[in-house]
């Protein structure tokens, strides 16, 4: 197993096994990071490639997406516990490779809610394999909306991407318009 946070094999066991480690980290952010890695991994990974495959669908995930904080009163707080959740992602072509349907929703179990906390469905035009624009709605969570704003959000999406081999090609074609390819 391995943590995004830099810690060592021996307190990453010692966080799992709940025994003592260092005040100055983040007991929960640090399992939740092991933790939804893992779950997602080991667990939903093989669930999420029988559903694409009973369902027909392109692109199916299902992540976890522990809860280690809570909005309340306008900002976030360390909860001293961790919620569950997931997340699911899925994506198909209505039409040929052009058009496409995407889907995503976000579950949280915690002691302020239990519901889907997050969704987002949109439809994606790819004009070519670097250029797609779309449009959708969805929810967003409470703490990223602004006072007085709504939950509901539309959006028109434009989407430009471009591979590239290294940091130098980027700062080339950048700053140099164009750069050697």
């Amino acid at each position: 197993m391995s943590t995004g946070s830099g810690l060592s094999s021996d307190e990453i066991g010692s966080l799992l096994t709940f025994h003592n480690v260092s005040d100055e980290k983040n007991t929960n952010v640090l399992v939740k990071d092991v933790l939804d890695r893992e779950i997602s991994d080991k667990l939903f990974s093989p669930i999420s490639s029988e559903i694409a495959g009973v369902l027909k669908i392109e692109k199916f995930q299902i992540s976890s997406d522990l809860v280690a904080y809570e909005y309340e009163g306008g900002t976030y707080k360390d909860t001293g516990s961790l919620g569950l959740g997931a997340s699911v992602e899925a994506e198909n072509p209505i039409y040929k490779d052009k058009l496409y349907w995407k889907a995503k929703a976000r579950w949280g179990a915690s002691k302020y809610y239990d519901n889907v906390t997050e969704y987002d469905f949109a439809l994606d035009h790819r004009i070519t394999k670097n250029l797609s624009w779309g449009g959708g709605v969805g929810k967003i969570p409470e703490g990223r909306a602004r006072t007085g704003d709504t939950l509901i959000n539309y959006h028109i999406d434009l989407s430009w991407r471009k591979k590239y081999k290294n940091l130098e090609q980027i700062i080339l074609n950048i700053f140099l318009l164009g750069g050697e390819e």
